[in-house]
C-alpha cells in the first residue's frame, strides 16, 4: 500500500478520487464513545450533509477523515487507498480539504497570503498566485485581498477559509458548520457556493451544520447521527420525516 500511496499522492492533481468512504468508524475519549460504527460515503459532486444534536460525532467524524483524530476501528477509502489513520497533511495530497467550526488562519497575514499558501502545497509560485487569484475573485474576496484576515468581518473570514481550501484544488471538501454566525442572506449564497463548487470545482462536499434549511435545500443525501451513531440516512425528503431524526433531533 505504502507504494499505492506514493503514487496516489505525487499524482493527485491529474487522478481524481471517485469516492470518500469511511466504514465501520469508532472513536472513544475515555469512557466516552464519540463515534460507534459510523459508515459514511460520498461522491465527486454529491453533496452530503451531516447534522444530529450537539455531541453527536459530526465534528469528530469530520476530525478523524482528516487525520486530526486517530480512529479506534474502522477505515476510510478513496479508490484503491485505504488507511485507519495519517497525519492530515497527507490526507490533504490525497484530495481531502476542510474548514473548521472556529475559523482558522494565519492572523497577521493578508487574505491573499493565506489563500496562496494554501496554493503552494500542490503548485509552483507563479501557478499558486494565479490559482489564489480566481478563487478569490470566485468568492467575492479580490478587493478584500490586502487587508489582515483578522480585521475582516466574520462572514468574509469564512469566505476566506473556504477560498484556502479550494485552492488546494481537491476532490473532496469537508465544511464544519459553514453558517454558523451567518445571517438569512448570507446562508442563502452559502448554498449558491455549495453547488458553485460541485459543478465548478467538480467536488464532493460533506456539509455539517445546524442550519437544517441549508441542508435540505442543498444536500443530496443526508446523515445523522446520534450519540455517535447513524438513525437516518437518505434523501433530505426522507430523513425529514423518520421518526427517530424527529425524536433525536428535529423535533415535532
Amino acid at each position: 500500500m505504502t507504494g499505492l500511496l506514493g503514487e496516489m499522492e505525487s499524482t493527485n492533481a491529474s487522478v481524481a478520487p471517485k469516492r470518500l468512504v469511511a466504514t465501520g468508524i469508532g472513536k472513544e475519549f475515555g469512557h466516552v464513545r464519540a463515534l460507534a460504527g459510523v459508515d459514511m460515503s460520498v461522491g465527486q459532486r454529491e453533496i452530503l450533509g451531516l447534522i444530529g444534536p450537539n455531541g453527536s460525532g459530526k465534528t469528530t467524524l469530520l476530525n478523524a477523515i482528516t487525520g486530526v483524530v486517530k480512529p479506534d476501528a474502522g477505515s476510510f477509502e478513496l479508490e484503491d487507498v485505504s488507511w485507519r489513520w495519517l497525519p492530515p497533511h497527507r490526507i490533504a495530497r490525497l484530495g481531502i480539504a476542510r474548514t473548521f467550526q472556529s475559523v482558522r488562519l494565519f492572523v497577521g497575514m493578508t487574505v491573499f497570503e493565506n489563500v496562496r499558501v494554501a496554493a503552494t502545497a500542490s503548485l509552483s509560485a507563479r501557478a499558486a498566485r494565479e490559482r489564489a487569484l480566481e478563487v478569490m475573485a470566485e468568492l467575492g474576496l479580490e478587493r478584500h485581498g490586502d487587508q489582515l484576515v483578522e480585521n475582516l468581518p466574520y462572514g468574509l473570514r469564512r469566505a476566506t477559509e473556504l477560498a484556502r481550501a479550494l485552492a488546494e484544488r481537491p476532490a473532496f471538501v469537508l465544511l464544519d458548520e459553514p453558517a454558523a454566525g451567518l445571517d438569512g442572506r448570507e446562508a442563502q449564497e452559502l448554498g449558491e457556493m455549495l453547488q458553485r463548487i460541485r459543478s465548478e470545482h467538480g467536488c464532493g462536499v460533506v456539509v455539517v451544520d445546524h442550519d437544517v434549511g441549508l441542508i435540505m435545500r442543498s444536500c443530496d443525501s443526508v446523515l445523522v447521527l446520534h450519540e455517535g451513531a447513524v438513525i437516518a440516512h437518505g434523501a433530505p425528503s426522507e430523513v425529514r420525516r423518520d421518526p427517530a431524526v424527529i425524536s433525536a433531533y428535529l423535533g415535532s
